[in-house]
């Protein structure tokens, strides 16, 4: 299930629709207080998964940082090093999940990662087409 998100042509600037994207998100999941996603009960029945060894899921870490943390792991693992780390859930995921809809092409839509920005959907994009 896809988080419903505002449309672009509400009123507001990009960052104001990531916050307000991420509240609604965290609402509708359950996610309390500043909790990540990833805490956050599992949907259509899936059990949550286990934290793995993700060294770059650190929002304070520059982008560049994530990717060198996340050099010669798994493309989901690269991906998501790519994503802001924030677990907002304005894409309609937690970074783990959203990374891994990429990787296995459910998710096709790399523009989602709204805290990410650009850079974030350069990575992204290049680390598919394998590029990065």
């Amino acid at each position: 299930m896809r988080t419903p998100q505002l449309p672009e042509n509400a009123p507001f600037d990009e960052e104001q629709r990531a916050w307000l994207n991420g509240y609604i998100a965290a609402l509708l999941t359950g996610v309390e207080d500043g909790a990540p996603a990833a805490e956050a009960p599992a949907q259509n029945g899936e059990a949550a998964a286990e934290p793995a060894d993700e060294p770059w899921h650190d929002p304070t870490l520059t982008l560049e940082q994530r990717m060198a943390l996340a050099e010669g792991r798994p493309l989901a693992d690269r991906l998501m090093a790519a994503t802001a780390n924030e677990d907002c859930g304005a894409c309609g995921y937690d970074c783990r999940r959203y990374a891994e809809a990429l990787a296995d092409g459910t998710e096709t839509d790399t523009t989602l990662c709204a805290p990410g920005g650009n850079d974030t959907r350069r990575q992204l994009k290049a680390l598919l087409k394998g590029e990065a």
